[in-house]
């Protein structure tokens, strides 16, 4: 049950829950446990939602009453599964599972009439900090991509590699 709620003279501000320290306008749920928005339809009362789970830190969001993306509580995105998954030795921070084709693949496409085509772009400085501009040094990797398969333990073993250096 809702504990309390509160909207203020200048309607830019509804709180309901028990959460009364926010000084931020918008929505505030408060709980010690989760809170989250919901939006129903004649078929389900939990058709969407966006979910805050207090406890774990973790942000999840469903549609068609599934869950679909979750951010966890280290700030990585997750589609189509619920906790973070070890490939090649990483923990990335964006994880798209699936078990078909159309889950497991992102699509990157460019619908423009241009010569040019979609990017994916690689970037790398030595800087010791986001957004710094430090130059590169001979042997550097500039990116690689990995093309692992399972043996059974994990996930970790490199079939073949496409890697560009400096």
């Amino acid at each position: 049950g809702v504990s309390s709620s509160y909207a203020n003279s200048n309607a830019d501000d509804l709180q309901i829950g028990s959460n009364s320290s926010s000084t931020e306008t918008g929505i505030t749920l408060g709980s010690t446990t989760g809170s989250g928005i919901r939006f129903a339809d004649s078929g389900s009362t939990n058709a969407g939602i966006i979910e805050y789970a207090h406890s774990s830190n973790y942000m999840r969001f469903y549609t068609n009453a599934t869950e679909q993306i979750r951010i966890d509580s280290s700030g990585r995105l997750l589609v189509n599964h619920s906790s973070s998954i070890d490939t090649a030795g990483i923990q990335s921070q964006i994880q798209v599972t699936g078990d078909n084709a159309a889950k497991a693949s992102i699509g990157i496409r460019r619908d423009q009439n241009v010569a040019s085509g979609p990017l994916l772009v690689f970037g790398k400085t030595r800087s010791g900090g986001l957004g710094g501009n430090v130059a590169v040094q001979e042997n550097d990797v500039l990116g690689a991509i990995l093309f692992n398969g399972g043996d059974g333990t994990d996930v970790t073993t490199s079939g073949a590699r496409i890697k560009a250096v400096v």
